[in-house]
This record gives structure tokens, sequence and C-alpha cells, in this order.
């Protein structure tokens, strides 16, 4: 939401200000220009002041994340989140053990689906489940995430549930093959208590987690929840399932995959789960979908978890369960659940109304703060300094870079109202609109350029060259790709070979989808009109940009049937 007067300003305006009311004249060192911008920057200063004082530095990682909850829905469980982060510092604890393990999997990902792509099977857990179709076309969603809950938000069902619906319909009467690529139903996020942390934290065993004895207890109270939770969203999206087993089930014109938050595997506790839901549709899951052409994959469809270094299945060890059901499970639904929502009218209306969209590979690794030696030591010591006595002025110098350090993730800074490229712009965006609840921010949890690079490497050796890459369709990061491109040694380079389908239950009024008619592939939107409309944009991508323009606008009755957009 942007900056204002009224929303911003007013409320702080005594601050600093010997007690007096907001006022030009009393206004100390303003030389003109922007009264507002002015402002912008010492009512940042006392926001981000106020956020440092609120935690102690005893436990400094938790208490910001602490801190910032409280911006959010936190609202009255502070000591239910002190427990559960426990077993999430473990958790983290444990993963700065054995990075180079799990990056060492990471890589065997590539090889994995590269493999797959290349017409063979591989036999392990989220990759040997694979089918394959020939329809002429496909629609392809994913990560609604419906859940059930009654304490915290329930996005999908609340704004785009209605929506979905009636954009089903359109493909049912379109005779399209419906592929619902993963993290459908929400089995992670739950309605949190403090007998349940208790229980958790008492149960914990040390890490990593696996099927053993030691944390038979913790897995029970785990997957007993987990189906607690999956029995009340099939109760409450009765119409989604009648619409998915009669419109394209009955008509073989469906394929379900897995994702991170929907495992659905056929491991111990996992398999439970696989059968109520299997058992629900009537139909078998899988992990994979390779679309063909002229007997040729063209396309490998699956969620994307397979290439998240904390959400991997398939290692030795399988890391999901010690990394990223930790986070998710133990400290997101104090935010805004496994990842953040935009809602319509303060931030999703950019793309509704058919503005451009970032298409950049996403690299996932933070940025390191700090302009010294390449000396981990010495930035870690001037990333903490920073952090525990408070260097604005360090901050402000290097503010994106301090900030994706102290959270260890890649931060999405182009969803901010504050996203110059100039350097104090983390700061702004943290300052004004992440510490006034305003706007959470995104983390990018997965690293698009190693994956579209690595792969193409894997493919390229297994076919000696004469094939081209089989394109990838993915979810699980919710931002929708195509022709993405990123910078590499001062050039721009272009992956032609990867879509992503965004997400159908991120955005509020706004439902994206990979559509692919024949040997052509489109990034679609759908949403609703003012007046409830059913709108349909179809993108393109410009490889010499790094945004989508939209094509074709069409606005049409949800009641007549849908005619193909002409391209």
């Amino acid at each position: 939401m942007p900056f204002t007067v009224k929303k911003d300003i007013l409320p702080n305006g005594k601050f600093g200000l010997k007690g007096s009311p907001f006022s030009l004249r009393k206004m100390k060192k303003f030389r003109g220009g922007s009264v507002v911008n002015h402002v912008k920057e010492k009512i940042a200063d006392k926001n981000y002041k106020d956020f440092h004082n609120s935690w102690a530095f005893d436990n400094p990682r938790r208490n910001i994340l602490l801190s910032l909850a409280k911006k959010f829905n936190l609202n009255d469980r502070v000591n239910v989140f002190k427990k559960l982060w426990e077993i999430t510092r473990a958790s983290n604890r444990y993963k700065s053990r054995i990075k180079e393990e799990v990056d060492k999997d990471l890589k065997l990902s590539y090889e994995r689906i590269a493999r797959i792509a290349n017409g063979e099977s591989v036999d392990r857990i989220s990759f040997s489940r694979k089918t394959e179709r020939s329809d002429d076309n496909f629609v392809i969603f994913s990560d609604l995430h419906m859940t059930n809950l009654n304490q915290l938000p329930n996005y999908f069902k609340d704004n785009n549930y209605k929506l979905y619906l009636q954009v089903l319909d359109q493909y049912a009467q379109t005779n399209y093959c419906l592929v619902e690529n993963g993290d459908v139903e929400e089995c992670i996020i739950y309605d949190v208590s403090i007998e349940e942390a208790k229980n958790r934290k008492k149960a914990m065993g040390d890490f990593p987690i696996e099927n053993n004895e030691e944390w038979n207890d913790f897995l029970k109270f785990r997957y007993r929840k987990r189906m607690e939770t999956l029995n009340h969203i099939i109760d409450s999206f009765p119409d989604y399932y009648r619409t998915v087993k009669h419109a394209f089930i009955a008509k073989d014109k469906y394929v379900r995959l897995t994702g991170n938050h929907d495992t659905y595997s056929d491991e111990p506790f996992e398999r439970d789960l696989r059968d109520r839901i299997e058992e629900e549709l009537d139909t078998s899951i899988h992990d994979v979908l390779s679309i063909k052409r002229n007997g040729d994959i063209k396309y490998v469809v699956l969620h994307g978890h397979q290439f998240d270094s904390v959400s991997q299945l398939h290692g030795n060890i399988p890391w999901a369960k010690s990394f990223g059901e930790i986070y998710s499970e133990n400290v997101s639904w104090a935010f805004q659940g496994p990842d953040r929502v935009w809602e319509f009218e303060n931030e999703g209306k950019k793309w509704f109304v058919g503005n451009s969209y970032e298409n950049k590979l996403a690299r996932e690794t933070p940025g390191k703060f700090g302009d010294g030696p390449n000396d981990e030591t010495d930035k870690n010591k001037g990333l903490n300094n920073s952090l525990v006595f408070g260097g604005k002025t360090a901050i402000k110098k290097d503010s994106k870079d301090f900030f994706e350090a102290l959270l260890d993730h890649e931060i999405a800074w182009e969803y901010f109202e504050n996203n110059s490229d100039d350097s104090e712009a983390g700061y702004l965006s943290i300052a004004l609109e992440v510490l006034t609840g305003d706007e959470m921010f995104k983390f990018r949890h997965m690293n698009e350029i190693d994956l579209c690079k690595e792969y193409e490497k894997c493919f390229n050796q297994l076919s000696d060259g004469k094939k081209e890459a089989p394109t990838l369709v993915l979810g699980h990061t919710h931002e929708p790709r195509q022709n993405a491109t990123w910078i590499e040694d001062n050039s721009m380079q272009t992956c032609d070979f990867y879509l992503n389908s965004g997400s159908a239950g991120r955005y509020e009024n706004l439902i994206w989808c990979v559509e692919i008619r024949g040997n052509k592939d489109y990034i679609v939107s759908w949403s609703r009109t003012s007046d409830g409309m059913l709108r349909k944009t179809t993108w393109r991508s410009f490889k010499d940009r790094l945004t989508y323009y939209p094509d074709d606008v069409i606005t049409i009755n949800p009641f007549i049937q849908l005619m193909d957009t002409l391209f």
C-alpha cells in the first residue's frame, strides 16, 4: 500500500518535533522538494528504532521473527510461537551442519529430472510415480493451498474458491485436460495450540527426523494432525471435489501431481494420507507428468519442491521432514502461511489490471552484507555488529543484502512499494512496510538459475546433444515464468525451456496457470472485473525484457462458453 500522509505521516505527527503536531514550519532540515519523501525517511528511522528495541539479544533470530510476526498473524499466541521455535532452532542448527550433503542431493535432482525428460525411469521418492499423456490441450494449476482454518486466515476459501470453480467450468467445456500440480490440499499449516506445541516439543528427538523409534511419537502427532486437516479440507470444499470428479476425472481428463504440502508418498505415515485422497478422487496420484507430441516428450510437469534445498524428499535423508516442513508448520503460520498472500486492493491489483510482471529467474541464495574482504567471518561479524548495535548508516548503504543475510533468504524486493534500485530501498521496504504490518516479505526458495543450467547440461549429456531439452513446467515458487532471464557475466541469458504456473491461491482475485495447446504454451491469468465478469488474460514474454506484457485480454460472461483466444 503506498506511503501516504493520512496513513503514515499523521499518526506519527509528534515524533522528533518536540511534542508539536506535524507541520511544515517545524520540520527541521527541510529544504524543499517532496514533503512526503522528507518525512518518509524520518518515519522509517523511527520504525526501525522501535523494532530494534523490541527484542533482546539473548535469542536475536527468534525475537526478530517474533517481533515481525506480531504485525501479522501471531495475535495472542506468543507462547505457542516460542515453544515451536525450540524445534525450529534445533532444525536450523542441524541444517547448518550438513549444507554440503544437501547440495549434493540437490545436484542429483537435476540429473534425475533430465533422465525422466530423456524417457528413463527414476526409482526415487518424488520422482518415481510417472505418468504420460498426449492430449491436445492442457491447463496446469498449482499451489491452491486449500485448508480449513478457524483461527488463522483461510485465503483460498475466502478469496479464490468461487473464482476457481468458474474457471474450471470454462476448461471443462472446452475439453482441456486438467493438471493440478501440487500443493492443492494444505496439509502442513494448521490451527496451532499450546497443547500441540508442547506435545511436539516433548516428543522431539535429535535431528534429522527419520522413521525410527526416536521420532515415532513426534511423527504420530504430526500425521494425526495432517489427517485431521485433510478430512476437514475434503468436507469444506465439496463443490471442488464434485467438479473435479464429474467434469474431469469421469472423462479421463485429469492428472494430480504431488507437492511439498501434499506429498502423498508411499512412505510410512504418508501412505495413509495418499490412500485417503486417492479414495476421495477415485484416481491415482503421481509425481511427474510427461506430455508427448508425435511420440517424443515435449513437456515434463512436476511441482518443483524437488529442486528446493529445504523441501527435498529424495535425498539420502529426506531433508524436507527436517527443514521445510519444520519451518512451515512451526513458524510460518504466524506470518501468512507457507508463503504470503497478495491482497487485491493493496498489492494484486497491478496484475489484475494488466500491468507487467517481473520475469527474472530466482537465485535463492541471499546477498552478502558488507564490502570487506571475502572472508565469511568478517562478513558475519559486520552483520552481527549492525544487527546488535543498530548501525543504520552501514545498513542503508547495503540494505537489501543486509536483510537477506539477516533472514538467510533471497527476498523478492519488487513486491514492495519502495522497489527502486536505490541502496536504501531495502531499508525503506522493511521499515515502512514490513514493520508496519502493511506488507510481508516474500522469500524466494528455489534456485531457478542453477535448475535451468544444470538440467540442460545433464540432458545434453544423456541425449548426446541430439535433442532439445523438453520444457520443464513447475509450480512451488508462486511466481509465473516464461522465457525468463538472468544476468551472467554482464550479459542477459534466457531460459526458454522453463515454465512456472504461478499460483491459484496466493493472489486475491487472480489465478495463474499454464495452458499448453498443441506445441505452444501460454501464461494465463483469470480474475473478475469490478462488475463480476470473468476476465482471462493471456500473457506474452519478450526475451529482451524482464517483464510480462499483456497480450489479449478478453472479458466474457461467466455463463457463456469461453471462445478460444486468437493468437
